[in-house]
């Protein structure tokens, strides 16, 4: 949550034998640098990541997204998503639209479904079951296959999301339980 340096977070990784961390800020992609020179020097699989909040056409909050970077071409196409979505927002902010991600973009319509990125939903506190499904269908849409719902240790290992004759399941993975604390 900012407090620490990618450094330090990569050498306590290392201390608690991780062979894998990835490390997200708020739209931005800053100290990924210095952190994957010092997992590189620990000897843990460096991530690439960023959180961002998507909004609709029309300003309305539709989803959290923490996107992973798969590859070079992933990295690429997240660092140019986080550039558009700065560019378009006053300094310090930004304006991320899910059109960005579908390919409505006049000038980035290639982003769409994100190629090379992993993408993991964080539903919000008071999200209702319908509001999530409707998010589910989304990413089962724009990122097949590469998409999971991160939530609680409470939910357990899957949420199902459904419909007509093709049913596919998003894994809500053990390790996002650091967002939603259990009560």
């Amino acid at each position: 949550m900012g407090a620490s340096q990618p450094e330090e977070l990569v050498r306590r990784a290392a201390a608690k034998l991780y062979t894998a961390l990835a490390l997200t800020d708020e739209c931005s992609v800053a100290g990924v640098v210095r952190a994957h020179l010092e997992a590189r020097e620990c000897g843990i699989h460096f991530i690439v990541g960023s959180e961002i909040h998507f909004m609709t056409a029309g300003g309305v909050p539709f989803a959290r997204l923490v996107l992973l970077a798969q590859d070079r071409r992933g990295y690429g196409n997240l660092s140019e998503l986080i550039t558009l979505a700065r560019r378009r927002a006053e300094k310090g902010s930004y304006d991320a639209r899910i059109a960005d991600l579908e390919g409505k973009t006049a000038k980035a319509p290639h982003l769409a479904g994100l190629p090379g990125c992993l993408a993991l939903l964080i539903p919000e506190k008071d999200a209702t079951v319908e509001s999530i499904f409707g998010q589910c269908m989304w990413l089962r849409t724009w990122f097949p296959d590469r998409a999971w719902v991160a939530g609680p240790r409470r939910w357990r290992s899957t949420m199902t999301c459904a419909a007509g004759p093709s049913r596919r399941r998003l894994r809500a993975p053990a390790c996002a339980s650091w967002r939603h604390p259990a009560p």
